[in-house]
Protein backbone atom coordinates (compact mmCIF):
# COMPACT_ATOMS: atom_id res chain seq x y z
CA UNK A 1 0.00 0.00 0.00
CA UNK A 2 2.89 2.38 0.73
CA UNK A 3 4.25 1.78 -2.77
CA UNK A 4 0.81 2.48 -4.26
CA UNK A 5 0.51 5.69 -2.21
CA UNK A 6 3.97 6.72 -3.45
CA UNK A 7 3.53 5.76 -7.10
CA UNK A 8 -0.13 6.74 -7.51
CA UNK A 9 0.08 10.36 -6.49
CA UNK A 10 0.69 13.88 -7.72
CA UNK A 11 2.80 12.54 -10.57
CA UNK A 12 -0.36 11.07 -12.10
CA UNK A 13 -3.08 13.58 -11.26
CA UNK A 14 -1.03 16.79 -11.34
CA UNK A 15 2.10 16.26 -13.46
CA UNK A 16 0.95 13.76 -16.10
CA UNK A 17 -1.84 15.94 -17.58
CA UNK A 18 0.27 19.07 -18.08
CA UNK A 19 3.22 17.05 -19.43
CA UNK A 20 0.91 15.34 -21.92
CA UNK A 21 -0.68 18.68 -22.84
CA UNK A 22 2.68 20.39 -23.43
CA UNK A 23 3.84 17.50 -25.65
CA UNK A 24 0.82 17.22 -27.90
CA UNK A 25 -1.61 14.89 -26.12
CA UNK A 26 -1.76 11.76 -28.28
CA UNK A 27 1.77 12.48 -29.54
CA UNK A 28 2.95 11.94 -25.97
CA UNK A 29 0.73 9.01 -25.00
CA UNK A 30 2.28 6.38 -27.29
CA UNK A 31 5.90 7.09 -26.23
CA UNK A 32 4.76 7.15 -22.61
CA UNK A 33 3.15 3.70 -22.80
CA UNK A 34 6.17 2.28 -24.65
CA UNK A 35 8.59 3.73 -22.11
CA UNK A 36 6.46 2.44 -19.25
CA UNK A 37 6.63 -1.11 -20.62
CA UNK A 38 10.32 -1.14 -21.59
CA UNK A 39 11.85 1.04 -18.86
CA UNK A 40 9.40 1.95 -16.09
CA UNK A 41 8.14 -1.51 -15.10
CA UNK A 42 11.57 -3.20 -15.22
CA UNK A 43 13.19 -0.42 -13.18
CA UNK A 44 10.42 -0.54 -10.60
CA UNK A 45 10.82 -4.30 -10.20
CA UNK A 46 14.61 -3.96 -10.05
CA UNK A 47 14.52 -1.33 -7.29
CA UNK A 48 12.08 -3.39 -5.25
CA UNK A 49 14.37 -6.42 -5.64
CA UNK A 50 17.47 -4.54 -4.49
CA UNK A 51 15.77 -3.15 -1.39
CA UNK A 52 14.06 -6.38 -0.34
CA UNK A 53 17.11 -8.57 -0.94
CA UNK A 54 19.49 -6.49 1.16
CA UNK A 55 17.18 -4.67 3.61
CA UNK A 56 19.40 -1.64 3.01
CA UNK A 57 18.39 1.98 2.38
CA UNK A 58 18.72 3.90 -0.86
CA UNK A 59 22.37 4.85 -0.19
CA UNK A 60 23.63 1.71 1.58
CA UNK A 61 22.20 -0.46 -1.21
CA UNK A 62 25.10 0.68 -3.40
CA UNK A 63 27.39 -1.64 -1.47
CA UNK A 64 26.65 -3.82 -4.51
CA UNK A 65 29.17 -1.61 -6.37
CA UNK A 66 30.86 0.71 -3.83
CA UNK A 67 32.24 3.10 -6.42
CA UNK A 68 28.67 4.02 -7.40
CA UNK A 69 27.48 5.11 -3.95
CA UNK A 70 27.20 8.68 -5.27
CA UNK A 71 24.14 7.58 -7.26
CA UNK A 72 22.32 6.99 -3.98
CA UNK A 73 23.34 10.36 -2.57
CA UNK A 74 22.40 12.14 -5.79
CA UNK A 75 18.95 10.56 -5.78
CA UNK A 76 18.56 11.48 -2.12
CA UNK A 77 19.32 15.14 -2.84
CA UNK A 78 16.93 15.21 -5.79
CA UNK A 79 14.14 13.63 -3.77
CA UNK A 80 14.69 16.22 -1.01
CA UNK A 81 14.41 19.07 -3.50
CA UNK A 82 11.39 17.57 -5.26
CA UNK A 83 9.47 17.15 -2.00
CA UNK A 84 9.83 20.90 -1.32
CA UNK A 85 7.88 21.81 -4.45
CA UNK A 86 5.50 18.88 -4.06
CA UNK A 87 4.50 20.44 -0.76
CA UNK A 88 4.08 23.84 -2.43
CA UNK A 89 1.57 22.23 -4.81
CA UNK A 90 -0.16 20.77 -1.78
CA UNK A 91 -0.21 24.26 -0.20
CA UNK A 92 -2.22 25.50 -3.18
CA UNK A 93 -4.48 22.49 -2.66
CA UNK A 94 -5.02 23.45 0.98
CA UNK A 95 -5.91 26.99 -0.15
CA UNK A 96 -8.54 25.68 -2.56
CA UNK A 97 -9.81 23.27 0.09
CA UNK A 98 -10.45 26.14 2.51
CA UNK A 99 -12.18 28.43 0.00
CA UNK A 100 -14.33 25.51 -1.18
CA UNK A 101 -16.39 25.96 1.98
CA UNK A 102 -17.62 29.33 0.65
CA UNK A 103 -21.30 29.84 -0.13
CA UNK A 104 -20.30 30.23 -3.80
CA UNK A 105 -17.11 28.79 -5.27
CA UNK A 106 -14.89 31.86 -5.82
CA UNK A 107 -13.51 30.63 -9.14
CA UNK A 108 -16.93 29.79 -10.59
CA UNK A 109 -17.78 33.32 -11.75
CA UNK A 110 -15.91 36.34 -13.03
CA UNK A 111 -15.03 39.03 -10.47
CA UNK A 112 -16.08 42.66 -10.45
CA UNK A 113 -14.49 44.85 -13.15
CA UNK A 114 -10.95 45.92 -12.29
CA UNK A 115 -9.94 42.93 -10.19
CA UNK A 116 -8.00 41.34 -13.08
CA UNK A 117 -7.11 44.36 -15.25
CA UNK A 118 -5.46 42.50 -18.14
CA UNK A 119 -8.45 40.26 -18.78
CA UNK A 120 -11.47 41.83 -17.07
CA UNK A 121 -13.34 42.26 -20.34
CA UNK A 122 -12.34 38.79 -21.61
CA UNK A 123 -13.46 36.61 -18.71
CA UNK A 124 -16.24 34.04 -18.91
CA UNK A 125 -17.81 32.18 -16.03
CA UNK A 126 -16.60 28.62 -15.43
CA UNK A 127 -19.98 27.66 -13.97
CA UNK A 128 -22.00 28.68 -17.03
CA UNK A 129 -22.62 26.54 -20.11
CA UNK A 130 -22.27 29.72 -22.15
CA UNK A 131 -19.72 32.51 -21.81
CA UNK A 132 -20.98 35.23 -19.50
CA UNK A 133 -19.99 38.83 -19.14
CA UNK A 134 -18.57 40.02 -15.82
CA UNK A 135 -21.27 42.71 -15.93
CA UNK A 136 -24.35 40.50 -16.10
CA UNK A 137 -25.83 37.06 -16.62
CA UNK A 138 -26.16 35.34 -19.93
CA UNK A 139 -29.63 35.26 -21.42
CA UNK A 140 -29.02 31.93 -23.12
CA UNK A 141 -27.40 33.24 -26.31
CA UNK A 142 -23.85 34.32 -26.93
CA UNK A 143 -23.73 38.15 -27.17
CA UNK A 144 -21.33 40.17 -29.27
CA UNK A 145 -18.67 40.49 -26.58
CA UNK A 146 -18.57 36.66 -26.29
CA UNK A 147 -17.20 36.16 -29.81
CA UNK A 148 -14.24 33.74 -29.89
CA UNK A 149 -10.99 35.50 -28.99
CA UNK A 150 -7.51 34.16 -28.12
CA UNK A 151 -7.49 36.47 -25.08
CA UNK A 152 -10.65 35.08 -23.48
CA UNK A 153 -9.99 33.11 -20.32
CA UNK A 154 -12.21 31.23 -17.92
CA UNK A 155 -12.77 32.53 -14.42
CA UNK A 156 -11.08 29.43 -12.96
CA UNK A 157 -7.84 30.16 -14.85
CA UNK A 158 -7.82 33.83 -13.83
CA UNK A 159 -8.62 32.97 -10.23
CA UNK A 160 -5.67 30.58 -10.04
CA UNK A 161 -3.21 32.99 -11.63
CA UNK A 162 -4.19 36.25 -9.96
CA UNK A 163 -6.17 35.47 -6.80
CA UNK A 164 -4.26 32.41 -5.58
CA UNK A 165 -0.73 32.89 -6.93
CA UNK A 166 -0.68 36.65 -7.52
CA UNK A 167 1.46 35.60 -10.45
CA UNK A 168 4.08 37.69 -12.20
CA UNK A 169 2.86 38.69 -15.70
CA UNK A 170 4.31 36.44 -18.41
CA UNK A 171 5.78 39.40 -20.27
CA UNK A 172 7.96 40.33 -17.29
CA UNK A 173 9.05 36.83 -16.30
CA UNK A 174 11.32 36.94 -13.25
CA UNK A 175 13.62 39.65 -14.56
CA UNK A 176 12.42 41.91 -11.72
CA UNK A 177 12.66 39.21 -9.04
CA UNK A 178 10.21 36.71 -7.66
CA UNK A 179 8.63 38.89 -4.96
CA UNK A 180 7.77 38.03 -1.37
CA UNK A 181 5.80 35.00 -0.13
CA UNK A 182 2.06 35.57 0.26
CA UNK A 183 0.84 35.11 3.81
CA UNK A 184 -2.12 32.91 2.85
CA UNK A 185 -0.09 30.41 0.83
CA UNK A 186 2.70 30.51 3.43
CA UNK A 187 0.20 29.47 6.10
CA UNK A 188 -1.13 26.72 3.82
CA UNK A 189 2.45 25.56 3.24
CA UNK A 190 2.98 25.27 7.00
CA UNK A 191 -0.22 23.21 7.31
CA UNK A 192 1.00 20.94 4.52
CA UNK A 193 4.35 20.26 6.17
CA UNK A 194 2.60 19.70 9.49
CA UNK A 195 0.51 17.00 7.79
CA UNK A 196 3.62 15.35 6.37
CA UNK A 197 5.31 15.41 9.77
CA UNK A 198 2.21 13.93 11.44
CA UNK A 199 2.48 10.87 9.19
CA UNK A 200 6.29 10.47 9.29
CA UNK A 201 6.96 11.35 12.94
CA UNK A 202 6.79 7.73 14.09
CA UNK A 203 8.92 6.34 11.27
CA UNK A 204 8.43 4.65 7.91
CA UNK A 205 6.69 1.57 9.29
CA UNK A 206 3.94 3.63 10.91
CA UNK A 207 3.31 5.57 7.70
CA UNK A 208 2.31 2.29 6.06
CA UNK A 209 -0.84 2.25 8.22
CA UNK A 210 -1.94 5.55 6.69
CA UNK A 211 -1.18 4.24 3.20
CA UNK A 212 -4.45 2.27 3.03
CA UNK A 213 -6.43 5.51 3.07
CA UNK A 214 -3.83 7.50 1.09
CA UNK A 215 -3.89 4.95 -1.74
CA UNK A 216 -7.57 4.03 -2.12
CA UNK A 217 -9.65 7.13 -1.35
CA UNK A 218 -8.55 9.10 -4.47
CA UNK A 219 -10.09 6.61 -6.90
CA UNK A 220 -13.59 7.29 -5.66
CA UNK A 221 -13.26 11.03 -6.32
CA UNK A 222 -11.47 10.59 -9.65
CA UNK A 223 -14.26 8.35 -10.89
CA UNK A 224 -16.89 10.99 -10.09
CA UNK A 225 -14.89 13.72 -11.82
CA UNK A 226 -14.36 11.52 -14.85
CA UNK A 227 -18.09 10.95 -15.23
CA UNK A 228 -18.75 14.67 -15.00
CA UNK A 229 -15.86 15.61 -17.28
CA UNK A 230 -16.74 13.30 -20.16
CA UNK A 231 -20.41 14.38 -20.16
CA UNK A 232 -19.60 18.07 -20.77
CA UNK A 233 -20.24 19.58 -24.24
CA UNK A 234 -17.10 19.30 -26.36
CA UNK A 235 -15.44 16.78 -24.01
CA UNK A 236 -15.07 14.24 -26.81
CA UNK A 237 -12.84 16.61 -28.79
CA UNK A 238 -10.51 16.94 -25.83
CA UNK A 239 -10.35 13.19 -25.22
CA UNK A 240 -9.64 12.55 -28.91
CA UNK A 241 -6.80 15.10 -28.69
CA UNK A 242 -5.43 13.02 -25.80
CA UNK A 243 -5.71 9.57 -27.40
CA UNK A 244 -5.30 10.30 -31.14
CA UNK A 245 -1.71 9.39 -32.04
CA UNK A 246 0.56 11.75 -33.95
CA UNK A 247 3.06 9.41 -35.58
CA UNK A 248 4.98 12.35 -37.02
CA UNK A 249 6.24 13.28 -33.55
CA UNK A 250 7.48 9.81 -32.62
CA UNK A 251 10.94 10.85 -33.87
CA UNK A 252 10.95 13.98 -31.70
CA UNK A 253 13.49 13.34 -28.91
CA UNK A 254 11.88 15.89 -26.59
CA UNK A 255 8.68 13.84 -26.50
CA UNK A 256 10.57 10.68 -25.56
CA UNK A 257 12.57 12.57 -22.96
CA UNK A 258 9.35 13.92 -21.45
CA UNK A 259 7.84 10.41 -21.52
CA UNK A 260 10.80 8.91 -19.64
CA UNK A 261 10.92 11.61 -16.97
CA UNK A 262 7.15 11.48 -16.50
CA UNK A 263 7.42 7.71 -16.12
CA UNK A 264 9.95 8.22 -13.32
CA UNK A 265 7.70 10.75 -11.59
CA UNK A 266 4.59 8.62 -11.93
CA UNK A 267 6.20 5.46 -10.57
CA UNK A 268 8.62 7.13 -8.17
CA UNK A 269 11.55 5.38 -9.87
CA UNK A 270 14.99 6.92 -9.38
CA UNK A 271 14.30 8.77 -6.13
CA UNK A 272 15.37 5.98 -3.75
CA UNK A 273 11.96 5.72 -2.10
CA UNK A 274 11.05 2.36 -3.64
CA UNK A 275 14.34 0.83 -2.47
CA UNK A 276 13.78 2.25 1.01
CA UNK A 277 10.18 1.03 1.36
CA UNK A 278 10.84 -2.44 -0.06
CA UNK A 279 13.73 -2.86 2.40
CA UNK A 280 11.07 -3.34 5.10
CA UNK A 281 9.56 -6.36 3.30
CA UNK A 282 10.14 -9.92 4.38
CA UNK A 283 12.82 -11.70 2.36
CA UNK A 284 10.37 -13.93 0.50
CA UNK A 285 7.66 -11.35 -0.12
CA UNK A 286 6.20 -11.61 -3.64
CA UNK A 287 7.52 -8.38 -5.15
CA UNK A 288 6.93 -9.69 -8.67
CA UNK A 289 3.20 -9.55 -8.02
CA UNK A 290 3.50 -6.18 -6.28
CA UNK A 291 5.48 -4.65 -9.15
CA UNK A 292 2.87 -5.73 -11.70
CA UNK A 293 -0.04 -4.47 -9.58
CA UNK A 294 1.47 -1.09 -8.69
CA UNK A 295 2.71 -0.27 -12.18
CA UNK A 296 -0.64 -1.28 -13.70
CA UNK A 297 -2.56 0.86 -11.21
CA UNK A 298 -0.19 3.73 -11.92
CA UNK A 299 -0.87 3.51 -15.65
CA UNK A 300 -4.62 3.27 -15.08
CA UNK A 301 -4.55 6.33 -12.83
CA UNK A 302 -2.58 8.39 -15.36
CA UNK A 303 -5.04 7.48 -18.13
CA UNK A 304 -7.97 8.22 -15.81
CA UNK A 305 -6.56 11.65 -14.97
CA UNK A 306 -5.71 12.29 -18.62
CA UNK A 307 -9.23 11.54 -19.85
CA UNK A 308 -10.69 13.74 -17.11
CA UNK A 309 -8.39 16.69 -17.78
CA UNK A 310 -8.64 16.56 -21.56
CA UNK A 311 -12.40 16.14 -21.42
CA UNK A 312 -12.53 19.38 -19.44
CA UNK A 313 -10.13 21.07 -21.87
CA UNK A 314 -12.40 20.00 -24.71
CA UNK A 315 -15.30 21.70 -22.94
CA UNK A 316 -13.22 24.88 -22.44
CA UNK A 317 -12.34 24.86 -26.13
CA UNK A 318 -16.02 24.41 -26.98
CA UNK A 319 -17.01 27.41 -24.88
CA UNK A 320 -14.15 29.73 -25.84
CA UNK A 321 -14.06 28.95 -29.55
CA UNK A 322 -10.39 27.96 -29.50
CA UNK A 323 -8.66 24.69 -30.27
CA UNK A 324 -7.84 22.24 -27.49
CA UNK A 325 -4.11 22.74 -28.03
CA UNK A 326 -4.31 26.48 -27.22
CA UNK A 327 -7.31 26.83 -24.92
CA UNK A 328 -5.13 27.23 -21.80
CA UNK A 329 -1.46 27.73 -21.20
CA UNK A 330 0.36 24.61 -20.12
CA UNK A 331 2.51 24.34 -17.07
CA UNK A 332 2.28 23.10 -13.53
CA UNK A 333 -0.97 24.97 -12.88
CA UNK A 334 -3.03 23.13 -15.50
CA UNK A 335 -4.66 20.85 -12.94
CA UNK A 336 -5.74 23.87 -10.86
CA UNK A 337 -7.51 25.29 -13.89
CA UNK A 338 -9.14 22.19 -15.38
CA UNK A 339 -10.33 20.32 -12.30
CA UNK A 340 -11.96 23.40 -10.67
CA UNK A 341 -13.49 24.16 -14.07
CA UNK A 342 -15.30 20.81 -14.01
CA UNK A 343 -16.31 21.15 -10.37
CA UNK A 344 -17.85 24.58 -11.04
CA UNK A 345 -20.16 22.94 -13.59
CA UNK A 346 -21.70 20.49 -11.12
CA UNK A 347 -25.40 21.28 -10.85
CA UNK A 348 -25.81 19.87 -7.35
CA UNK A 349 -23.62 20.80 -4.36
CA UNK A 350 -20.46 21.87 -6.22
CA UNK A 351 -18.96 22.93 -2.87
CA UNK A 352 -19.21 19.36 -1.56
CA UNK A 353 -17.47 17.96 -4.65
CA UNK A 354 -14.81 20.69 -4.39
CA UNK A 355 -14.09 19.77 -0.78
CA UNK A 356 -13.86 16.07 -1.64
CA UNK A 357 -11.65 16.67 -4.67
CA UNK A 358 -9.11 18.90 -2.96
CA UNK A 359 -9.08 16.59 0.03
CA UNK A 360 -8.26 13.83 -2.44
CA UNK A 361 -5.48 15.88 -4.06
CA UNK A 362 -4.07 16.63 -0.62
CA UNK A 363 -4.22 12.92 0.19
CA UNK A 364 -2.29 12.07 -2.98
CA UNK A 365 0.29 14.72 -2.21
CA UNK A 366 0.79 13.52 1.34
CA UNK A 367 1.27 9.95 0.08
CA UNK A 368 3.98 11.04 -2.36
CA UNK A 369 5.65 13.45 0.06
CA UNK A 370 5.72 10.92 2.91
CA UNK A 371 7.61 8.43 0.73
CA UNK A 372 10.14 11.04 -0.39
CA UNK A 373 10.58 12.36 3.15
CA UNK A 374 10.84 8.83 4.53
CA UNK A 375 13.81 8.24 2.26
CA UNK A 376 15.54 11.33 3.66
CA UNK A 377 14.67 10.85 7.33
CA UNK A 378 15.71 7.18 7.21
CA UNK A 379 19.23 8.20 6.20
CA UNK A 380 19.37 11.05 8.71
CA UNK A 381 18.09 8.91 11.56
CA UNK A 382 20.07 5.73 10.82
CA UNK A 383 23.43 7.19 9.75
CA UNK A 384 23.83 10.78 10.92
CA UNK A 385 21.73 11.06 14.09
CA UNK A 386 21.16 7.50 15.34
CA UNK A 387 20.51 8.63 18.92
CA UNK A 388 17.97 11.30 18.03
CA UNK A 389 14.28 10.33 18.34
CA UNK A 390 12.51 9.73 15.04
CA UNK A 391 9.97 12.50 15.60
CA UNK A 392 12.74 15.07 16.17
CA UNK A 393 14.63 14.09 13.01
CA UNK A 394 11.40 14.25 11.01
CA UNK A 395 10.43 17.60 12.55
CA UNK A 396 13.81 19.16 11.74
CA UNK A 397 13.63 17.94 8.14
CA UNK A 398 10.07 19.26 7.75
CA UNK A 399 10.97 22.69 9.18
CA UNK A 400 13.88 23.03 6.75
CA UNK A 401 11.67 21.88 3.89
CA UNK A 402 8.99 24.40 4.81
CA UNK A 403 11.48 27.27 4.88
CA UNK A 404 12.90 26.26 1.49
CA UNK A 405 9.38 25.93 0.11
CA UNK A 406 8.57 29.59 0.76
CA UNK A 407 10.27 30.47 -2.52
CA UNK A 408 7.47 28.66 -4.40
CA UNK A 409 4.65 30.69 -2.82
CA UNK A 410 5.94 34.02 -4.14
CA UNK A 411 4.47 35.78 -7.20
CA UNK A 412 7.30 34.28 -9.27
CA UNK A 413 7.03 30.90 -7.58
CA UNK A 414 5.78 29.08 -10.66
CA UNK A 415 8.89 30.17 -12.53
CA UNK A 416 11.06 28.83 -9.73
CA UNK A 417 9.07 25.59 -9.68
CA UNK A 418 9.62 25.09 -13.42
CA UNK A 419 13.34 25.81 -13.00
CA UNK A 420 13.80 23.45 -10.04
CA UNK A 421 11.63 20.76 -11.62
CA UNK A 422 13.92 20.63 -14.65
CA UNK A 423 17.32 21.08 -13.00
CA UNK A 424 16.70 18.85 -9.98
CA UNK A 425 13.68 16.65 -10.57
CA UNK A 426 14.02 15.90 -14.29
CA UNK A 427 17.45 16.23 -15.92
CA UNK A 428 19.59 14.98 -12.98
CA UNK A 429 17.17 12.12 -12.27
CA UNK A 430 17.41 11.04 -15.90
CA UNK A 431 21.22 10.86 -15.64
CA UNK A 432 21.16 9.19 -12.22
CA UNK A 433 18.68 6.53 -13.34
CA UNK A 434 20.76 5.89 -16.47
CA UNK A 435 23.79 5.37 -14.24
CA UNK A 436 21.72 3.16 -11.93
CA UNK A 437 20.52 0.77 -14.62
CA UNK A 438 24.00 0.59 -16.19
CA UNK A 439 25.71 -0.21 -12.87
CA UNK A 440 23.14 -2.78 -11.74
CA UNK A 441 22.81 -4.50 -15.14
CA UNK A 442 26.35 -4.32 -16.48
CA UNK A 443 28.57 -4.01 -13.39
CA UNK A 444 26.72 -5.96 -10.70
CA UNK A 445 25.38 -8.13 -13.49
CA UNK A 446 22.10 -9.60 -14.67
CA UNK A 447 23.30 -13.00 -13.46
CA UNK A 448 23.67 -11.75 -9.90
CA UNK A 449 20.36 -9.87 -9.97
CA UNK A 450 18.59 -13.00 -11.21
CA UNK A 451 20.31 -15.03 -8.49
CA UNK A 452 19.03 -12.64 -5.84
CA UNK A 453 15.48 -12.84 -7.17
CA UNK A 454 15.66 -16.62 -7.47
CA UNK A 455 16.63 -16.89 -3.81
CA UNK A 456 13.76 -14.60 -2.74
CA UNK A 457 10.95 -15.86 -4.96
CA UNK A 458 11.98 -19.41 -5.78
CA UNK A 459 11.93 -18.89 -9.55
CA UNK A 460 14.00 -17.14 -12.14
CA UNK A 461 12.82 -13.87 -13.76
CA UNK A 462 11.30 -14.30 -17.21
CA UNK A 463 12.90 -13.32 -20.50
CA UNK A 464 11.00 -10.01 -20.62
CA UNK A 465 12.59 -8.84 -17.37
CA UNK A 466 16.08 -10.09 -18.20
CA UNK A 467 16.05 -8.61 -21.69
CA UNK A 468 14.80 -5.18 -20.60
CA UNK A 469 17.26 -5.04 -17.68
CA UNK A 470 20.27 -6.23 -19.64
CA UNK A 471 19.77 -4.54 -23.00
CA UNK A 472 16.65 -2.56 -23.82
CA UNK A 473 16.43 -0.21 -20.80
CA UNK A 474 20.11 0.83 -20.52
CA UNK A 475 20.63 1.26 -24.26
CA UNK A 476 17.39 3.22 -24.69
CA UNK A 477 18.21 5.47 -21.75
CA UNK A 478 21.69 6.23 -23.07
CA UNK A 479 20.44 6.98 -26.59
CA UNK A 480 17.65 9.31 -25.40
CA UNK A 481 20.01 11.08 -22.97
CA UNK A 482 22.71 11.72 -25.59
CA UNK A 483 20.19 12.90 -28.20
CA UNK A 484 18.41 15.15 -25.71
CA UNK A 485 21.63 16.80 -24.53
CA UNK A 486 22.73 17.34 -28.13
CA UNK A 487 19.45 19.05 -29.08
CA UNK A 488 18.74 20.86 -25.78
CA UNK A 489 17.29 24.37 -25.88
CA UNK A 490 16.95 27.11 -23.29
CA UNK A 491 14.31 26.38 -20.67
CA UNK A 492 11.08 28.41 -20.89
CA UNK A 493 8.04 29.05 -18.72
CA UNK A 494 4.80 29.81 -20.61
CA UNK A 495 6.89 30.76 -23.64
CA UNK A 496 9.17 33.15 -21.71
CA UNK A 497 12.86 32.10 -21.71
CA UNK A 498 14.64 32.11 -18.37
CA UNK A 499 17.32 34.79 -17.93
CA UNK A 500 20.99 33.80 -17.83
CA UNK A 501 21.20 34.15 -14.04
CA UNK A 502 18.30 31.74 -13.54
CA UNK A 503 19.81 29.19 -15.94
CA UNK A 504 23.15 29.46 -14.12
CA UNK A 505 21.38 28.89 -10.79
CA UNK A 506 19.65 25.87 -12.31
CA UNK A 507 22.95 24.31 -13.37
CA UNK A 508 24.30 24.84 -9.86
CA UNK A 509 21.29 22.95 -8.47
CA UNK A 510 21.84 20.15 -10.99
CA UNK A 511 25.56 19.97 -10.21
CA UNK A 512 24.94 19.47 -6.49
CA UNK A 513 23.21 16.16 -7.24
CA UNK A 514 25.26 14.98 -10.22
CA UNK A 515 28.68 15.66 -8.71
CA UNK A 516 27.90 13.20 -5.96
CA UNK A 517 28.89 10.40 -8.35
CA UNK A 518 32.53 11.45 -8.93
CA UNK A 519 32.87 12.76 -5.37
CA UNK A 520 31.98 9.49 -3.65
CA UNK A 521 34.00 7.53 -6.21
CA UNK A 522 37.01 9.67 -5.28
CA UNK A 523 36.30 9.08 -1.58
CA UNK A 524 36.31 5.31 -2.18
CA UNK A 525 39.64 5.41 -4.02
CA UNK A 526 41.11 7.65 -1.32
CA UNK A 527 40.08 5.23 1.45
CA UNK A 528 41.67 2.31 -0.43
CA UNK A 529 44.80 4.09 -1.65
CA UNK A 530 47.07 1.46 -0.05
CA UNK A 531 45.84 -1.14 -2.52
CA UNK A 532 47.32 -1.49 -5.97
CA UNK A 533 45.41 0.12 -8.85
CA UNK A 534 44.11 -3.19 -10.16
CA UNK A 535 43.02 -4.28 -6.68
CA UNK A 536 41.18 -1.05 -5.91
CA UNK A 537 39.42 -1.19 -9.28
CA UNK A 538 38.21 -4.73 -8.59
CA UNK A 539 37.07 -3.73 -5.11
CA UNK A 540 35.24 -0.71 -6.52
CA UNK A 541 33.20 -2.78 -8.96
CA UNK A 542 32.52 -5.82 -6.79
CA UNK A 543 29.97 -6.07 -3.97
CA UNK A 544 31.43 -5.27 -0.57
CA UNK A 545 31.21 -7.54 2.46
CA UNK A 546 28.09 -5.63 3.55
CA UNK A 547 26.19 -6.75 0.46
CA UNK A 548 24.43 -9.99 1.36
CA UNK A 549 20.91 -11.33 1.82
CA UNK A 550 18.67 -9.62 4.34
CA UNK A 551 18.93 -10.68 8.00
CA UNK A 552 15.35 -11.94 7.61
CA UNK A 553 16.50 -14.58 5.09
CA UNK A 554 16.86 -18.21 6.13
CA UNK A 555 20.35 -19.25 7.12
CA UNK A 556 20.42 -21.91 4.38
CA UNK A 557 19.57 -19.29 1.77
CA UNK A 558 22.40 -17.06 2.94
CA UNK A 559 24.84 -19.98 2.85
CA UNK A 560 23.81 -20.89 -0.72
CA UNK A 561 24.21 -17.29 -1.83
CA UNK A 562 27.63 -16.98 -0.20
CA UNK A 563 28.72 -20.23 -1.85
CA UNK A 564 27.74 -18.97 -5.30
CA UNK A 565 29.52 -15.67 -4.68
CA UNK A 566 32.64 -17.49 -3.47
CA UNK A 567 32.78 -19.56 -6.64
CA UNK A 568 32.39 -16.41 -8.73
CA UNK A 569 35.25 -14.73 -6.88
CA UNK A 570 37.51 -17.78 -7.32
CA UNK A 571 37.01 -17.77 -11.07
CA UNK A 572 38.25 -14.14 -11.28
CA UNK A 573 36.54 -13.86 -14.62
CA UNK A 574 37.93 -11.49 -17.25
CA UNK A 575 35.81 -8.72 -18.70
CA UNK A 576 34.98 -10.74 -21.82
CA UNK A 577 34.06 -13.77 -19.72
CA UNK A 578 31.73 -11.64 -17.58
CA UNK A 579 30.02 -10.38 -20.74
CA UNK A 580 29.44 -13.97 -21.87
CA UNK A 581 28.12 -14.94 -18.43
CA UNK A 582 25.65 -12.04 -18.33
CA UNK A 583 24.55 -12.76 -21.91
CA UNK A 584 23.87 -16.36 -20.94
CA UNK A 585 21.99 -15.21 -17.84
CA UNK A 586 19.82 -12.96 -20.03
CA UNK A 587 18.83 -15.46 -22.71
CA UNK A 588 19.09 -18.89 -21.06
CA UNK A 589 15.60 -19.88 -19.92
CA UNK A 590 16.27 -23.54 -19.21
CA UNK A 591 17.97 -23.48 -15.82
CA UNK A 592 18.30 -21.36 -12.73
CA UNK A 593 21.56 -19.90 -11.54
CA UNK A 594 21.51 -22.02 -8.41
CA UNK A 595 21.79 -25.10 -10.63
CA UNK A 596 25.19 -23.97 -11.90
Amino acid sequence: MSCIAMSVGLGNVWRFPFTAYENGGGAFLIPYLIVLALIGKPLYYMEMALGQFSSLGSVQVWELAPVAKGIGYGQLISSGVVVTYYCSIMAVTVYYLVVSFSAELPWATCPRPGVYPPYAQQCFDSSSPLPRSPYGASNGSAPAWAAPSPDRRSSSELYFKYAVLDEVPDALGISRGIGSPGWALSLCLAVTWLSVWAVTCCGVRSSGKAAYFLALFPYVIMAMLLVRGVTLPGALDGILFFVRPDFGRLLDPTVWYAAVTQCFFSLGVGFGSIVMMSSYNGFNHNIHRDALIVTSMDTMTSLLAGCTIFGILGNLAHESGESVSTVVKGGSGLAFVSYPEAIAKFDVAPQAFAVLFFLMLLTLGVGSAVALMGNLTTLLGDDLFPRAPTWAVSLAACVVGCLLGLVYVTPGGQYVLTLVDYYSGTFPIFILVTAEIVVVSWVYGIDNLCLDLELMLGHRPGLYWRLTWGLVAPVTMIVILVYTVATAQRLEHNGTPFPDAAVAAGWVIAAVGLLQIPFWAAVFFAKNRKLSFSEVCRAALRPSASWRPSPSADLDVTKRWLDVRRRQMERSASGWTRVKEMTAATFNRDRGLLDA
